[in-house]
């Protein structure tokens, strides 16, 4: 699900990628796995107005990653990740238009939240089966503009919503490991 041409590695900096961690979130509903996702806030500088996974950049008062994945989450959907069970890792995602290198984590809750989301960084949460993502249908691809240039971009088209990006290649990586170890038809 990555863009042609896309850059995986910091190619013209001189500096070292800034560490940042999402939290991908799974949670049950009516007998189904989903995964949480929300839309940026537009007057966001990063991506407004894009879809992602809860998360952002690892401050210097976060011990690691994943306590920067779970304070993002619970400051951007006012959750409690208490009862949160940490399931594993998928492989890190350098972002070339930020300069970011991103961690992320899987988690799972035992039950739906309350989503209270901040207004100043979240605009909407929905989420996604795993149904949804796994049924080839969702998958498309559309010519954007991407930083002064026409691509060919993939991404998830789910509930009037287009999942691209980084996000997009995340979610790639779920639904690859999901069809390695599910029997699916």
């Amino acid at each position: 699900m990555a863009p042609e041409r896309r850059s995986f590695h910091p190619v013209a900096h001189h500096t070292p990628p800034k560490p940042a961690a999402v939290l991908l979130l799974l949670f049950p509903r009516m007998n189904e796995w989903r995964v949480v996702l929300t839309r940026r806030a537009e007057q966001l500088s990063g991506h407004g107005g894009q879809i992602s996974f809860p998360g952002g950049k690892i401050e210097a008062t976060d011990p690691d990653a994943r306590c920067a994945a779970l304070r993002e989450t619970r400051e951007e959907l006012g959750i409690n990740t208490d009862s949160l069970e940490l399931l594993g890792e998928l492989s890190p995602v350098y972002i070339a238009a930020t300069h970011f290198r991103v961690q992320v984590f899987v988690g799972m809750l035992k039950c739906e939240p309350l989503w209270r989301p901040d207004a100043r960084e979240v605009a909407a949460v929905f989420s996604m089966s795993l149904s949804e993502l796994l049924e080839p249908a969702t998958k498309k691809r559309a010519h954007r503009w991407v930083r002064g240039r026409w691509l060919k971009v993939p991404f998830y088209a789910v509930q009037g919503h287009e999942i691209w990006g980084a996000t997009a290649m995340m979610l790639s990586e779920l639904e690859w490991r999901l069809r390695q170890s599910l029997p699916l038809a």
